[in-house]
């Protein structure tokens, strides 16, 4: 399924504090909206991982999205590996983004910053030709006991001719991620229904806010979304509020969720609505006419 929009989250959140009001108001405007998690945040300090999958499917529904995924890193382990490459490439092959939505390069957490980087390259490698990743027809029940009942009878897959019978030419030795489906080393995807094997990135790609500011490219009046973004976001219970007196974080305290509300309603009133978010664009912005563009300006 094509999706126009796809924002990129570190973790189950990220996204909905960086750019929900968007993701909101493009839903509304008829486009396809979806959030990719790229953890299950699974070393924050409140919460667990159960909690945490629950929260974010009532965002979910909150957001209205019509994709939502969970590429599974490893919380802490976002790097620019050939694995989680694939990954993300495989995404975006699959449902071909015109938008994509990634976290600024400069941020507090490491993970923020390590998921620009990351994302950066597999965008630009997905558009790549040669780039080895392909879809190959393999029957759909081919899954990790399987290729353990081959390699225990893998005398039985050579032929007279002292050449595999493998009927697909797999390697079965070869690093497979079986949650994926991926072929990490020959770049293969084993699922019938996955990748599509001509290139692919998105046309624009966009930087949202989390905790550092920068300054922004363009600002996005979200007025009307406002309350739903926030919504989402108080839908993560257990990382904005604490729930133990023990477990003190920058996330659950009360000065995060006013940085929320007067972070968006400082970048609304710089473009004379009651809230916005900001966000950078690395390329350089067109203006057909200045007059029509900017009238936002004589609004009183």
């Amino acid at each position: 399924m094509s999706i126009d929009v796809i924002a990129f989250s570190p973790h189950p959140d990220d996204a909905e504090f960086g750019c929900g009001g968007l993701l909101l108001k493009l839903k509304d405007m008829g486009y396809k909206t979806g959030i990719v998690d790229l953890t299950k945040g699974e070393l924050s300090t409140s919460g667990d991982v159960k909690t945490r999958s629950q929260e974010t499917k009532e965002a979910t529904k909150i957001l209205k999205l019509d994709l939502r995924l969970n590429l599974d890193l490893g919380d802490c382990k976002i790097f620019n590996s050939r694995e989680n490459i694939l990954k993300v490439i495989k995404v975006i092959r699959e449902h071909r983004p015109i938008l994509a939505l990634i976290p600024y390069h400069i941020d507090r957490h490491p993970d923020h910053e390590n998921s620009y980087r990351l994302l950066k390259e597999s965008f630009f490698f997905s558009g790549l030709l040669k780039f080895p990743i392909i879809k190959l027809n393999r029957q759909s029940h081919l899954n990790k006991e399987a290729n353990d009942n081959v390699n225990k009878d893998s005398n039985k897959n050579i032929g007279k001719n002292g050449k595999s019978n493998n009927k697909n030419n797999i390697d079965v030795n070869s690093n497979i991620d079986f949650n994926t489906g991926i072929d990490l080393e020959n770049g293969i995807d084993l699922e019938n229904k996955l990748i599509e094997k001509k290139p692919y990135r998105p046309n624009i790609v966009i930087c949202y806010m989390l905790h550092y500011q920068f300054k922004p490219s363009f600002i996005v009046d979200i007025t009307n979304y406002f309350h739903l973004k926030i919504k989402a976001c108080k839908a993560y219970k257990s990382q904005i509020y604490r729930s133990y007196p023990n477990t003190s974080t920058f996330i659950n305290s009360k000065y995060f969720r006013q940085m929320i509300f007067t972070r968006d309603k400082f970048y609304g009133l710089q473009i004379k609505a009651d809230f916005g978010e900001p966000y950078f664009i690395e390329e350089q912005i067109k203006i057909d006419d200045p007059l029509k563009f900017f009238t936002y300006l004589n609004e009183t």
